[in-house]
């Protein structure tokens, strides 16, 4: 794992962060029934224990689907057990899963 030992790095619990670099948008699922767009272009920052429309007061682990808004098509699945904020990149190649720092990034 190798995000094994860092740290969580901001208030709100858990963090996933999605950059969809695509020329569509995505639609983020979260435990099957939590979800959330992200337009062609546009980068949202979501986390566990904050009100909507940033949060999804919704305990961890999470397991994350983004499928193209208008397919279908399952681009990324990935179980997020925490406590590592976690981004995941969308490109019109592979999706690229990596530990997010919002000190480094900002939300």
């Amino acid at each position: 794992d190798p995000y094994a030992g860092l740290p969580s790095n901001a208030c709100g619990g858990f963090h996933l962060k999605v950059a969809n670099n695509r020329a569509s948008a995505v639609k983020v699922t979260v435990n099957g029934d939590h979800s959330f767009d992200v337009g062609a272009g546009e980068t949202v920052a979501m986390a566990e224990w904050l009100p909507p429309p940033y949060g999804l007061n919704l305990a961890v682990p999470w397991d994350v689907v983004i499928s193209d808004a208008q397919s279908g098509e399952q681009l990324f699945v990935a179980t997020m057990p925490g406590p590592v904020d976690q981004k995941v990149t969308l490109s019109d190649s592979a999706p690229v899963q990596t530990a997010y720092s919002l000190i480094a990034e900002g939300c």
